[in-house]
């Protein structure tokens, strides 16, 4: 279990450079104190609009809440701990970084985590309950237009019995340019999964908690490019299988966007120099009630 190994050889990711990150200590200003935060779950509470609610049961009082953790999101998470600690030394800034590397995304990798809420949940039942669930998660992105037609090409070859399709069917004309589609394949994917962390128990928010990392490959951004390039809408989702956690639910705008940056910096970047892609606007503000004053 990765989450694990990292904290094993603790003292070896100390020796890490920081840049490793993206981070370092001049990304992060001087501490403010009074700044401090009540906890994690409460600090990304702050952004309502990277909280996704998979689960929600009012009568008992369970919920599965799920964050895409991104860059900014971890580095908003170090001020706290700077400010609330008032800690001033540039090496002891890089140190406190180094030690936030597991919780970190890396290049081309998508950290998602997991909240399991009820009351009282610190009893057996409920570890024997959620046994298993951490292989239930997915991340899926690709194009539902294309995976539409193509299962609609499919099904007309099946009802006349055709062996072949027609050449309207290999093509998706939807985008800027036409795109030829292979009827044999789907065009929803999903990155390589790896299990951070599963079923911990998180005695500061009380709740039973997974990690979970998405590692976006070579022809995974070679799909994406494609699709926008023929200006065809990426959509990513985040999928649980579990029977009775089941949920299907799309990423909002502004995380498909910061997904994008995160793992094809370079072709987000050129795409917004030719004005071809915008950052969304984020409608977001604070909850200046959950900071300690």
């Amino acid at each position: 279990m990765r989450f694990f190994g990292i904290i094993l050889i603790s003292f070896a990711l100390l020796a890490t450079p920081v840049m490793a990150q993206g981070l370092t200590a001049d990304d992060l200003r001087p501490p403010i104190p009074s700044r401090t935060m009540l906890s994690l779950d409460k600090f990304v509470s702050c952004y309502p609009g990277q909280r996704m609610t998979l689960f929600q049961d009012s009568r008992f009082g369970y919920e599965l809440t799920a964050y895409v953790l991104t860059r900014k999101l971890v580095k908003e998470h170090i001020q706290k701990v700077i400010d609330q600690y008032n800690i001033t030394d540039p090496d002891a800034v890089e140190d406190l970084i180094n030690s936030y590397l597991d919780m970190t995304p890396q290049e081309r990798e998508v950290l998602v985590f997991l909240f399991f809420t009820a009351p009282n949940i610190s009893n057996r039942y409920f570890i024997n309950h959620l046994e298993g669930l951490e292989n239930t998660v997915y991340l899926e992105y690709g194009s539902s237009p294309v995976q539409k037609h193509v299962m609609k090409a499919r099904d007309a070859m099946k009802k006349e019995r055709r062996d072949y399709p027609t050449k309207y069917e290999m093509v998706y004309d939807e985008g800027t340019r036409p795109l030829f589609v292979d009827l044999d394949q789907d065009y929803l994917y999903y990155p390589e999964r790896v299990v951070l962390e599963d079923q911990g128990w998180d005695a500061m928010n009380k709740a039973y908690r997974w990690a979970f990392a998405f590692n976006f490959t070579d022809e995974d951004i070679a799909r994406i490019e494609e699709f926008i390039l023929n200006d065809i809408d990426v959509e990513f989702s985040l999928v649980l299988s579990d029977p009775e956690f089941f949920k299907y639910m799309g990423l909002r705008p502004h995380m498909k966007y910061q997904i994008l940056k995160l793992v094809d910096p370079e072709f987000v970047d050129f795409m917004e120099a030719i004005e071809a892609m915008s950052p969304p606007k984020e409608r977001i503000k604070l909850n200046r009630n959950l900071w300690i004053r």
